[in-house]
C-alpha cells in the first residue's frame, strides 16, 4: 500500500523509492512479512527520498486498499503474478520476454510500424529475472 500510495502522490520519484526498497528493505524485511521492520524502514527511505512519509501514510490509511485492490485487479485481468509485468495497449507479456533495458525496448519498438529515431540507440543488455509474488 505505501508502493501504491507513492506512486499515486509523487509517480516520478517512485522508481527511485522501490530500486532501494527492493536492495535495501525486501532483502531485509520481505524473507520474514516483517509488516513493522517494512514500514519503519520505508519511513526512513521516504524522507531519505524526499518523499513526504506523513502524506504516503495517511493515503495509505485513507486509500491504500483501494489503490491497491485496483492494481491486482489489473494484474489479475491480464494474468499477471510476476513483477515487473510488461503490458503494451491491452497485450501483457508476463514473464516471458527478454528484461534488460535493450530488450524491453526492442518489445516496444517492435509494435510500432514506423520506429522512432530513439529505438535505434543501444542500451543496456544486462537482464533480471522476476521476483516477488504479486
Amino acid at each position: 500500500k505505501i508502493q501504491e500510495c507513492i506512486q499515486d502522490l509523487v509517480g516520478d520519484k517512485y522508481w527511485d523509492y522501490a530500486k532501494d526498497f527492493k536492495n535495501r528493505i525486501y532483502s531485509v524485511c520481505g524473507p520474514t512479512r516483517d509488516i513493522e521492520c517494512d514500514k519503519e524502514k520505508s519511513i526512513a527511505l521516504m524522507d531519505e527520498k524526499g518523499i513526504n512519509s506523513g502524506e504516503v501514510l495517511k493515503c495509505v490509511e485513507e486509500k491504500g486498499e483501494e489503490l491497491y485492490t485496483s492494481d491486482m485487479g489489473e494484474a489479475s485481468k491480464f494474468g499477471l503474478s510476476a513483477s515487473p509485468s510488461l503490458v503494451i495497449n491491452d497485450i501483457p507479456f508476463g514473464s516471458n520476454y527478454d528484461r534488460s533495458s535493450e530488450g524491453l525496448k526492442n518489445t516496444v519498438c517492435g509494435a510500432f510500424t514506423e520506429e522512432p529515431e530513439e529505438c535505434s540507440e543501444t542500451l543496456n543488455s544486462t537482464s533480471s529475472s522476476a521476483s516477488g509474488s504479486c
